[in-house]
């Protein structure tokens, strides 16, 4: 049996947290109902545990040609109104200027290198492994390379552009399986005394509030504020600035400075924080319990439940736990509507269905920050009797939590 080694402090007393079982490929929505589950793309998921750091990650990944090859997700439709935040950061502490040479790995299709532009700075470079929204960024006119970034592409880039003022990595180092050669490679890429913007989903939320939602197979690193300050120190970068931001279901987002003075050792986690990260299962079951006991209520008599977003995070919730309560699925985008949720085949709908089909609640699938918007939007729902609810934390309005204050935007000097 294969040894899993941690990513982080590259123990082996890793443990599993939760196995999943074999799970869909949660973007991969389908045409039809009718293709039996066995033809459908599964992968064995299990979520596993440092025992000695206590960091959380997916140890068997998917492969990643099989995930991003053909990924067609852009991020411009998504807003993220953090992003001009952290650039006025960059600029406010003098993090960049006009003249600057920045680099930005996962640049999807140029969101972030569009608004630098507009900030004045014009030598920017994109990587992208995925094709589609690499064209997207190139169509813009920026210079973008189609591929992974690893340590060989780095030199590559060096050779070709030179060093970089900036290195800007945003959603992205949750998907990175080969941690080592990926920061080696911003550790070659960076000018000495250089500056590196690393932002990821902030993993302690899901912990706090037993979110299933948030271990998706994309995304295999599950980082806490400790787990990411320690992992840049060990490449060299010491962290500055921290933010953190209501979006997505919470995000971490640190500004680093490239030192090269390394810290090889890891602090390792203690009997109390262990013990908290192993309750997580735990957590799950509480909160899906009042889900299941609030919809079997609503259920009775026949009333309908709905889901409001064909995201990753309502798949992931739809097959683990909530199918059998749940009649339709419904979804802004025209471009899911009429399609089917993999592994579970429930419908995708336009929201006008939740009147037409006297849906008595519906499951807020979307993202905290988007909430107030998908009721505005939809307030004749509510009008004519139905009711929202949240499964997503954080939220508001999630299920089994009387008063959830927002979480609010909040900043420390590291």
């Amino acid at each position: 049996m294969l040894k899993h080694i941690c990513r982080l402090c590259h123990s082996t007393n890793l443990s599993t947290l939760i196995d999943f079982g074999k799970r869909p490929i949660t973007k991969r929505l389908l045409i039809s109902p009718t293709l039996p589950q066995s033809a459908e793309f599964t992968y064995q998921i299990s979520l596993n545990v440092c025992r000695d750091c206590g960091f959380v990650q997916i140890s068997d990944a998917i492969p990643q040609d099989e995930l991003y090859t053909n990924y067609v997700l852009s991020t411009s439709w998504k807003p993220q109104p953090h992003l001009k935040d952290e650039l006025d950061e960059l600029l406010k502490n003098r993090y960049i200027s006009e003249s600057s040479f920045v680099v930005e790995i996962g640049c999807n299709d140029g969101i972030a290198l569009e608004l630098l532009r507009q900030y004045g700075v014009r030598n920017l470079l994109g990587i992208e492994p995925s094709r589609d929204v690499a064209e997207k960024a190139a169509e813009s006119g920026f210079m973008v390379i189609n591929d992974y970034f690893m340590e060989g592409k780095a030199d590559f880039i060096v050779t070709q552009y030179g060093k970089a003022d900036l290195i800007i990595c945003r959603q992205v180092l949750e998907h990175i399986t080969y941690i080592d050669s990926f920061m080696h490679g911003i550790q070659e890429l960076i000018k000495p005394g250089g500056t590196v913007l690393f932002e990821v989903p902030d993993f302690s939320i899901p912990l706090k509030y037993g979110d299933i939602t948030a271990t998706w197979e994309e995304h295999v690193n599950y980082f806490t504020e400790d787990t990411l300050i320690q992992l840049l120190a060990r490449y060299g970068f010491r962290s500055l600035i921290l933010r953190r931001y209501n979006f997505s279901g919470g995000a971490l987002c640190v500004f680093a400075k490239y030192s090269s003075e390394k810290f090889s050792s890891f602090r390792l986690v203690n009997e109390e924080e262990l013990n908290y990260i192993l309750c997580y299962p735990q957590r799950i079951e509480s909160f899906l319990k009042k889900v299941v006991d609030v919809l079997k209520e609503e259920k009775k008599g026949g009333g309908k439940v709905a889901i409001y977003g064909a995201g990753n995070r309502s798949v992931i919730l739809l097959n683990y736990r909530l199918k059998e309560f749940v009649d339709i699925v419904v979804d802004d985008q025209p471009e899911k509507q009429n399609r089917f949720v993999p592994l579970c085949h429930l419908p995708i709908l336009p929201p006008d269905e939740l009147i037409k089909q006297h849906v008595r609640v519906c499951l807020l699938a979307v993202n905290a920050e988007n909430e107030e918007s998908v009721m505005q939007k939809n307030k004749n729902y509510e009008e004519n009797g139905g009711k929202f609810l949240s499964v997503l934390s954080p939220s508001a309005y999630l299920i089994g939590k009387n008063e959830l204050k927002e979480q609010k935007r909040c900043a420390r000097n590291l």
